[in-house]
């Protein structure tokens, strides 16, 4: 196997999964066809937030504890579980409740609508 083979037998995968949307994207594209530009930017704005957060928490060394203690780890599933259950349950919720005007709803915390479910996810807390 030569270089360019090496090269493009990894290069096509990593850009296929690169361009692929993943949650924080769905989110941000979301808000911006409910609520504007600048809701969108807020959103994005969460996103990276919580990336940031993940990237500080890996510098100190959480994701090298999350990594090599399962039951740290655990115990953060878990937290994301319940965190899934509750956004579950307020929707529910909020389906059963008459329309209000859901772009007021949408602008109103798209930061922290975007930064929790980043901070949820621990793929970016992985080292390789």
């Amino acid at each position: 196997m030569n270089l360019t083979h090496a090269l493009l037998t990894y290069a096509v995968p990593a850009a296929l999964i690169t361009i692929l949307p993943v949650p924080d994207t769905a989110m941000v594209l979301t808000t911006a066809l409910k609520a504007g530009r600048a809701a969108a930017l807020r959103a994005a704005w969460g996103v990276g937030s919580g990336l940031l957060i993940w990237g500080a928490a890996a510098a100190v060394g959480l994701a090298a504890m999350l990594r090599s203690s399962a039951a740290v780890y655990d115990a953060f599933r878990i937290a994301c579980a319940a965190y899934l259950i509750l956004l579950a349950i307020q929707a529910l919720r909020a389906s059963r409740r008459p329309a209000a005007d859901p772009v007021a709803k949408v602008q109103a915390i798209p930061s922290r609508r975007s930064r929790l479910p980043s901070l949820g996810c621990p793929s970016p807390g992985q080292v390789p």
